[in-house]
């Protein structure tokens, strides 16, 4: 039987707008900070909010709050296509694939001044253990 989770999250640009470059390099993953650092201070904003509330969204559909979820080894990735993908790494990983059976990510995010929106959706197979 497949299981449904949902996260949603937002975030103001403007918040984001303000983070410090400690903070960025702490709570987004490394690959994430260094593409942030090469926009635009305008873009840069959109780009951080819509990231933080992606991986406040999966924290959400994961239904453990942040126990065991380390939001910088939380990535979103940007196909070519513009369709964002995110991907787990580290303990975060290992922690989704103990709770989630053969679990898909789904991820939608969009920003329109003054809030950036993430919708996360896992699916999975339901055992029992894992509801």
């Amino acid at each position: 039987m497949t299981g449904f989770r949902i996260g949603i999250d937002a975030v103001k640009i403007e918040r984001a707008a303000k983070l410090s470059d400690h903070f960025i390099s702490s709570f987004f993953h490394p690959n994430e900070a260094a593409n942030a650092a090469k926009l635009s201070d305008e873009r840069r904003a959109e780009y951080l909010a819509s990231r933080f509330a992606a991986k406040e969204a999966f924290s959400k559909a994961m239904g453990t709050g942040l126990a065991g979820i380390h939001m910088n080894e939380i990535e979103v990735i940007t196909e070519a296509s513009g369709q964002p993908i995110l991907v787990l790494h580290g303990e975060t990983k290992k922690r989704f694939d103990q709770k989630f059976h053969l679990g898909q990510i789904e991820i939608s995010l969009t920003h329109e001044s003054p809030l950036a929106l993430a919708n996360v959706l896992i699916q999975y197979e339901r055992d029992g253990s894992n509801v």
